[in-house]
């Protein structure tokens, strides 16, 4: 996909019949304001954009978000919003408008960014314009993230979404980035923070060829683990082997035991390709098919070597 430059006019008309304009395209009558400044006298700004290759096969979402973010000369976000857009059509004109005549003087940057979340991939455009408003004071706005951020999938997360992404990411993450993002109080603080811990991630764990693949991956695997291992009402990522087949993926092996008579149903799963081999053993010690790491030995892992004895029926 692909985005044009920002056009910003102090006037825009929507279906507009003056057809021989030369501010006229694809139906709008884009007025122009050469000197980019708008305040006091010109309170609103009006914004017009072309979007491309909506249909690309390199495109993994259904929708594409788009992000529209207004920053002050600090780099401070001042305004945000964003909107789902559909790709029943490979382009499309995106039109916008703010009221200004609040902003206190200084230089801003509209910034648009669109997201194909399933991918974690986006492109930004951007255009800079003067506000001018004497009569009003300035006030502290909050932190915001780099454009790489706004442009990854994260930077269209609510802080709900960031929360619950979290919480499925907490089997990868050591008690200091725990402790760190238990500290955040804004959603742009843990915007950022997630943007580094699946960047660090990717590049310790994933391929260097391919982009954001191992979050990609890790976000299958929650899927698979809710297919698998969801039993009595808990979600399978949150299960042992939940737990086990996200962090460390499909295993080699797996033996299971499902009906023996004198012991209740275990499995046995190993990875060939850990530590020169590893194995973990799980068990249903309720009946509810809700299986329980008794046994591993893979190192910082439960390791009880008389796992057996739990299993047997009395």
């Amino acid at each position: 996909m692909s985005i044009s430059d920002i056009e910003l006019a102090s006037k825009m008309i929507q279906g507009s019949e003056n057809t021989n304009s030369v501010f006229y395209k694809n139906t709008y009558e884009v007025v122009p304001i050469p000197n980019v400044v708008f305040g006091k006298t010109q309170p609103a700004l009006f914004f017009y954009t072309e979007l491309y290759n909506l249909q690309s096969p390199l495109l993994k979402s259904d929708v594409i978000k788009m992000n529209q973010m207004i920053y002050n000369s600090k780099g401070k976000l001042i305004k945000e919003k964003s909107k789902n857009l559909s790709r029943n059509s490979d382009s499309r004109v995106e039109v916008g408008s703010y009221i200004l005549s609040d902003y206190p003087t200084d230089s801003y940057t509209l910034v648009i960014v669109l997201v194909d979340s399933s991918s974690n991939t986006g492109i930004t455009t951007a255009k800079k314009f003067f506000v001018y408003n004497p009569d009003i004071q300035v006030t502290d706005t909050f932190e915001v993230s780099t454009t790489a951020v706004l442009s990854s999938t994260f930077g269209s997360m609510s802080e709900e979404e960031l929360d619950d992404l979290f919480d499925k990411s907490e089997y990868l993450a050591s008690k200091s980035e725990i402790e760190k993002y238990e500290r955040l109080s804004n959603v742009d603080g843990k915007r950022e923070f997630m943007f580094e811990f699946w960047k660090t991630k990717d590049e310790t764990l994933g391929s260097t060829q391919n982009k954001n693949e191992f979050y990609r991956t890790y976000l299958q695997r929650i899927e698979l683990a809710n297919q698998r291992f969801t039993s009595m009402g808990k979600q399978g990522w949150k299960t042992d082997r939940g737990r086990i087949y996200l962090i460390y993926g499909e295993p080699t092996e797996i033996e299971r035991y499902p009906n023996e008579l004198e012991t209740r149903p275990y499995e046995i799963w190993h990875y060939n390709e850990i530590e020169g081999g590893v194995f973990f053993i799980f068990a249903d010690l309720t009946g509810f098919s809700d299986y329980t790491l008794i046994n591993s030995t893979k190192r910082g892992e439960l390791r009880d070597d008389n796992w057996s004895r739990r299993i047997i029926i009395r």
